[in-house]
């Protein structure tokens, strides 16, 4: 995001500024996930990051289709522009395999003691 964001801001300053805006704040949140990792469990915090990069994403893909400029972000979809929001798949796929693989797991032993 933070590239095209650079690459389309001069062509297209409204939507190269809302991309990096977007990439700026996704990063920010990572982040601050990062700097408090001693604090928060793994498996939360990933599944928040993914939450923020899927709506930053959204919110960019929203602002280039309603802005006109949606080819600008992928002009290979120049049959069907809004084909694009099929990428905003990606993120509940990662957050259902990752909580298949790595979700809130039961500690055996608490099982035992009850």
């Amino acid at each position: 995001m933070f590239v095209v964001g650079l690459l389309r801001i001069g062509e297209a300053p409204g939507l190269g500024t809302m991309l990096l805006l977007c990439a700026v704040v996704s990063n920010a949140i990572g982040l601050a996930l990062w700097l408090n990792r001693s604090r928060l469990r793994p498996y939360p915090a990933l599944q928040g990051l993914l939450v923020t990069l899927g709506l930053a994403t959204l919110v960019g893909i929203v602002y280039a289709d309603l802005s006109g400029s949606i080819l600008l972000l992928d002009e290979r979809l120049h049959n069907n522009p809004r084909s694009l929001y099929w990428i905003l798949l990606i993120f509940p796929c990662l957050m259902l395999f990752f909580h298949l693989r790595f979700g809130p797991q039961v500690d055996p032993g608490a099982r035992a003691h009850r």
